[in-house]
Formats: C-alpha cells, sequence, structure tokens
C-alpha cells in the first residue's frame, strides 16, 4: 500500500511537472509578444481598435510553416506582423504548450483603448447613466457572422440558449467554444492611452 501511494504520489508529480513546463513556454510566448507589441501613436490618435487574427501553421517539429493574416486593420496588422517575426525568430516547440505538431492554429491581438475615470466630483464629466438595451440572440448571431473565431460570442449566446431553455442550441454554441479554444495559441490584449491623458 505504501509502495502504490508513492507511485500515485510520483505520477502526481510528473503530471504538475509536465503541466507546469507546457504553460511555462505559452507564458514565454506572451512575454516575448508583449516586450515588443506597440500600441502606434497614428492608431491611438486615430482611435482605431480590434482584433487582428492569425493563422499559424506549425510543421511535425513544432516550428512555424505558414503565417496568414485573417483580419484586423491593417494598420494594426503592420505591426502585429512585424512583432510576429520577432518572436518567429527566436520560435522555440515549447510555445505550443501541450498543443499537438503538425496542426493549425489561430493568434489573436486585440487592441482596445483605455478610457480616463471621470472623477465624480466634477459636475462637467458626470453624466446620467443612459439605460443599455439588452443584448439578444439575434444581436450574438450577426457579431458572429461579422466575427465567426470569436469564441466569447458563442459563450454569451449559449448562456442566452440556456436561459430560454434552448439547451440544444447552447450545447452546439459550447462545443464550438471549446474547439475555438484548442485552437488558440494565445490571445494577447494591448492597451491604448490617448492624448487626454497627458493633461491628467
Amino acid at each position: 500500500m505504501k509502495h502504490l501511494l508513492t507511485l500515485i504520489a510520483c505520477l502526481g508529480f510528473i503530471s504538475t511537472a509536465a503541466f507546469a513546463q507546457s504553460t511555462a513556454g505559452v507564458l514565454e510566448m506572451n512575454k516575448l509578444f508583449s516586450k515588443n507589441l506597440k500600441y502606434s501613436t497614428e492608431a491611438r490618435n486615430a482611435d482605431i481598435q480590434g482584433t487582428v487574427l492569425l493563422s499559424i501553421e506549425i510543421d511535425d517539429q513544432g516550428y512555424p510553416a505558414n503565417v496568414k493574416v485573417l483580419e484586423g486593420n491593417p494598420i494594426l496588422v503592420e505591426e502585429v506582423q512585424d512583432t510576429y517575426t520577432k518572436v518567429e525568430e527566436n520560435w522555440k516547440p515549447a510555445y505550443l504548450g501541450d498543443k499537438a505538431f503538425g496542426q493549425e492554429y489561430l493568434l489573436a491581438v486585440k487592441f482596445r483603448m483605455q478610457e480616463p475615470q471621470k472623477d465624480p466630483r466634477d459636475p462637467f464629466t458626470v453624466t446620467a447613466h443612459a439605460k443599455k438595451k439588452p443584448v439578444t440572440i439575434e444581436d450574438y448571431t450577426e457579431r458572429i457572422a461579422e466575427s465567426p473565431l470569436d469564441a466569447g460570442l458563442y459563450e454569451r449566446r449559449a448562456n442566452l440558449y440556456e436561459f430560454q431553455g434552448q439547451k440544444l442550441l447552447a450545447e452546439m454554441d459550447r462545443n464550438q467554444v471549446a474547439f475555438l479554444k484548442d485552437k488558440f495559441l494565445t490571445q494577447i490584449v494591448v492597451v491604448g492611452y490617448g492624448p487626454q491623458y497627458r493633461s491628467l
């Protein structure tokens, strides 16, 4: 019994170590992207936001064989492509984590602007909170048609389906969420600050 417990403990340690190693590879890739990604002044001044989506084919050795841009504003795409080139030059198969070689994966970089917080004591910045219109299933369906690889949209639509008792449709959406999450190497968020921050 003692030997069995020792074996179980060892297997648990090996499993944990393997998970930590695969996670470490993804974190290292994210750090490399974060170090080199910039939110250009041109994009920030023009309030250009959005997601750049790349498709990356991985060869049987774990290295990128081909990369394609699936969507994104041209200015943001240029920044991501420049950064990806630097990442590719330093590529390690460990960046794939526990994902299989010889597959095609997705990489997303989301650029968004940070709005300055308004001072509630300033009467000129206090505005009435307008009631937001509830988001419907039709709204999410329309958004999914525009961004069919956004797992978050499927997840939120699945929640609405489930709330309305449409369990089969909710399950189908969640299956799509699981598929997409498995296909993403990583998703990175780049936050930009507009010129109004200079006076804060």
